[in-house]
């Protein structure tokens, strides 16, 4: 089935998307394979490797995409759920017109009720060639054979999985140069990776993980005092300072 160029795909859209490119067993009319699809597909956002996105329009600020997060996600993928409140900050993905969120401007507040149905639903078409390197695929050239003509290359998948890794390495490396400094012990995890994230966001924003992930990969070299869960109360100052040394 023919799909329109679109820069979202719906559900039901990628579930075409991977029968036209990987030869995948996808009819919509069939229950138990529509499941199979919404669980590969939260299988693939569990991994990191994908996000669900829903339009947001807030006419005085902003007018874009923005990342359901994992819960949400499973909620209506596995949990059959048919609507969610997302009130509360969530991450930007994109502006409507592509641009990437600006410096400072990775999060928007939706300060009142709002209502996302299962409609309202979308997964990034150029993370999905991203992920499956379609752009070096030839249009009636399923994945499998390619990987079979270039098994000694890396694939888009392995080049994606490296930069995470990278990506991953790096996030630890920032946090404990970061939390060296911390001679008063004032950094826990929760606000490391509030900061490092912001700095990720700057190198990559396709590759910004959820906070929760983060949060693990950080947990793997912060110091004892950082691991006290949540974040420093309000009554802490928010200033931190860091002393660098010679």
């Amino acid at each position: 089935m023919i799909i329109l160029p679109k820069d979202y795909l719906s559900i039901h859209d990628v579930g075409e998307y991977f029968c036209n490119k990987l030869d995948y067993d996808y009819e919509p009319i069939i229950p138990d394979t529509y499941r199979k699809l919404c669980k590969d597909i939260f299988d693939l956002v569990l991994q990191d490797k994908l996000v669900i996105v829903f339009k947001y329009i807030d006419f005085l600020d902003f007018d874009g995409y923005l990342i359901l997060d994992t819960s949400m996600a499973r909620e209506f993928l596995i949990n059959n759920t048919t609507g969610i409140n997302v009130k509360g900050f969530r991450i930007v993905y994109k502006k409507s017109n592509g641009e990437d969120p600006e410096q400072g401007g990775n999060w928007v507040q939706i300060t009142y009720d709002h209502f996302v149905g299962y409609n309202d639903l979308y997964i990034p078409k150029l993370q999905l060639d991203k992920l499956f390197n379609i752009d070096n695929v030839d249009s009636n050239q399923s994945i499998n054979s390619q990987m079979t003509e270039g098994k000694n290359n890396n694939s888009g998948l392995d080049k994606y999985n490296l930069d995470r890794e990278i990506f991953r390495e790096t996030s630890k490396a920032i946090a404990e140069y970061l939390w060296s400094m911390d001679n008063n012990e004032s950094i826990r995890t929760g606000d490391m990776a509030q900061q490092v994230m912001s700095i990720l966001y700057k190198i990559n924003s396709d590759l910004v993980p959820e906070e929760k992930t983060l949060r693990s990969w950080l947990t793997q070299v912060a110091p004892h005092y950082a691991k006290t869960p949540g974040r420093s109360s309000n009554n802490e100052s928010h200033e931190i300072t860091l002393t660098m040394k010679k």
